[in-house]
């Protein structure tokens, strides 16, 4: 998402709603806590979330409907970099040699996963002579067929120390080669594919031979 910092979302900066967003540790919160942390009147604040609620910013929660859950439109807000938008020619560049870490991840036998397709969307894929993050979907799939004892083994022994459970599950089969794809570039974000696939159309830009 290409954002400024003082851009108003709903009425309430960017650089606010971003503060408060990467709050939200667990992916929902509660209704009371974004008024407060956004030191809203309770009616602004009631407003506000009904609106984005209705635009799919957040969904209310299933058991409780004092909590909101974020979804991809709000997550892409809590991942907003406020950087200096680059154009198509770097943008290609920093995609190409992204491929190129594709390809040696899956030619790399440290790595458990390999790279099975890579697919782009947003301000990339669009008309614009520039664009703002890279926005990125990386499939990776097993080199073999681990059972789930043997994978959470792996995960947990690669996984650093003092790091929490959903780490500890995942290093070695998903944060770890998404670390090497991204290699440190502020550029390159990755999502989910259900979750990129609801708020847009994703395009193919490399795949595994």
């Amino acid at each position: 998402m290409r954002l400024k910092s003082n851009d108003l979302i709903f009425g309430v900066e960017a650089k606010k709603m971003r503060a408060f967003l990467r709050k939200c540790s667990y992916g929902n919160f509660n209704t009371d806590f974004f008024r407060e942390e956004l030191k809203l009147e309770k009616e602004n604040a009631d407003k506000i979330l009904d609106q984005m609620i209705k635009e799919e910013y957040f969904e209310k929660d299933k058991t409780d409907d004092n909590y909101l859950n974020i979804k991809t439109k709000a997550n892409a807000i809590r991942n907003a970099k406020f950087i200096k938008p680059i154009t198509k020619v770097v943008a290609e560049k920093y995609v190409q040699e992204l491929i190129e870490r594709a390809k040696k991840i899956n030619e790399d036998e440290y790595f458990i996963v390999y790279v099975d397709k890579i697919y782009a969307f947003g301000s990339y894929i669009s008309d614009s002579k520039d664009c703002g993050d890279i926005d990125l979907v990386a499939e990776l799939k097993n080199k073999q067929d681990f059972s789930i004892d043997e994978l959470n083994k792996i995960n947990h022994q690669r996984c650093p120390p003092g790091k929490g459970i959903f780490e500890q599950l995942t290093w070695a089969s998903s944060i770890e080669p998404l670390r090497f794809l991204k290699n440190k570039n502020k550029y390159l974000g990755f999502h989910e594919k259900q979750d990129a696939e609801s708020v847009a159309t994703l395009k193919l830009i490399w795949e595994r031979q």
